[in-house]
């Protein structure tokens, strides 16, 4: 064995021990499952002693569901949510969640993309407004998405001059689970968006 390989190995096995370790001794709150008509499943946890509201919406999919040699796809439909949706484009969506110090983002994973939001409780119907605007009326716009796009790949070459240590994560995916898609980058590559 390498060393390549063996400190690939090692760094694996302390992060399932840790992840292990964590899950011990944890306790988790009382929640309420509703299922929506529409077949949606919300796990209701009600703390009443905190005015925030706050919510974690996942949609199957994510990175594992990019078209072959377009890595990156997901990442950026989950850009996409947060540059506008409803009667709102990109600058009014944004303010619209800054005027109420809320916070709204969505992110690709490899089987789904998350959106998270917290607001004030006061603020809850302007919350629910903006997730279900993101989740049913996203704009999609074409001029966002190219900003989106460069803005990406950006990142990445800019990681790859300035720090490589932060690529280690993509470089470790790559090496364990190789063309499988968790080896692909959630982002992407260069390459792949591109096309």
């Amino acid at each position: 064995m390498n060393a390549r390989s063996f400190l690939l190995a090692s760094v694996t096995l302390a992060v399932l021990i840790t992840t292990e370790a964590s899950a011990d001794g944890v306790t988790l709150p009382e929640a309420e499952k509703v299922r929506l008509d529409n077949g949606v499943t919300l796990i209701v946890n009600e703390k009443h002693d905190v005015p925030l509201v706050g919510f974690d919406v996942h949609i199957r999919g994510g990175a594992v569901r990019d078209p072959a040699g377009k890595a990156g796809a997901a990442s950026l439909l989950a850009g996409l949510f947060e540059r506008g949706a409803g009667d709102r484009d990109a600058k009014a969506f944004a303010e619209a969640i800054e005027s109420v110090g809320g916070r709204l983002r969505a992110d690709a994973e490899l089987e789904s993309i998350r959106i998270r939001g917290e607001f004030l409780s006061r603020d809850l119907d302007l919350a629910l407004e903006l997730l279900s605007d993101m989740i049913t009326a996203p704009s999609l716009a074409e001029d966002e998405l190219v900003i989106l796009r460069e803005r990406q790949i950006n990142f990445i070459r800019a990681a790859k001059d300035s720090d490589p240590g932060a690529l280690m994560p993509t470089y470790a995916a790559g090496f364990l689970f190789g063309a499988h898609p968790y080896g692909t980058p959630l982002s992407g590559s260069e390459e792949s968006l591109a096309t």
